[in-house]
């Protein structure tokens, strides 16, 4: 018998699987997604996905699990959800003028950094997935693949905005160390919320998201599929 590919998740609450209404106000899982299907398909697979986890969190998952010579799948989040002021974000986005899209940017694109060398350090091949947020285009990497830059996307098949995952919380945050006051900042704060209405919009009116925010476990399926491919 041929041992499969040891494979570990990681990710925030796309990537532990279906969820569904729970007691008022809140959700469970009712299965496991992807990783309920390789496991039948016979692969070895633990899953640190965390619901709500940051970015950073999701890279922290593959350190403090010493996950090493594995295939990782890895559920990519929205670039500022829990994220924190610091001389980065000040100096970007407050001395350098930056727009809330182009930190936003510029923030997935180190992160894609940070777990390109922490995936080659632990000699892991990863598997990448726009789950709770799409993921931008970047410079082929060796190690990385990419499974698909919008899962919700191909789920609805049509764009989902990049920006429309950016939580109201991190909008907030933003304000606070630099008030919107000009006109095309107005406009940007603008085109967030309406990404973000018309995203909430497809998912409350589609049979795909049971939670009205989750894919459910047949597009995990179809997902699983597309994973098994990129192993081979």
């Amino acid at each position: 018998m041929t041992t499969k590919t040891a494979i570990s998740i990681v990710g925030d609450s796309f990537g532990c699987g279906e969820w569904v209404p729970d007691k008022p106000g809140t959700n469970k899982i009712s299965h496991l997604g992807i990783q309920e299907y390789l496991q039948q398909r016979g692969y070895v697979v633990k899953n640190f996905s965390t619901p709500g986890d940051s970015m950073d969190n999701i890279l922290h998952q593959i350190v403090i699990n010493n996950i090493i010579k594995e295939t990782i799948i890895v559920f990519a989040t929205d670039p500022l959800r829990n994220f924190v002021v610091d001389n980065k974000i000040n100096q970007l986005y407050v001395k350098q003028n930056f727009s809330i899209a182009k930190l936003h940017k510029v923030l997935f694109l180190d992160w894609f950094r940070k777990l390109s060398t922490i995936s080659r350090e632990r000699k892991c091949n990863i598997i990448l997935i726009g789950g709770h947020a799409n993921l931008y285009d970047t410079k082929p990497i060796k190690n990385i693949s990419i499974c698909t830059k919008s899962w919700l996307g191909d789920i609805l098949k049509q764009p989902v905005g990049d920006l429309s995952a950016i939580e109201p919380m991190a909008l907030e945050v933003l304000m606070s160390i630099k008030p919107i006051k000009q006109d095309n900042q107005k406009v940007e704060l603008i085109d967030i919320i309406t990404q973000r209405s018309d995203r909430l919009n497809l998912l409350y009116n589609n049979n795909f998201f049971p939670d009205n925010g989750h894919p459910n476990r047949q597009a995990h399926e179809k997902l699983t599929q597309k994973i098994i491919n990129l192993i081979g």
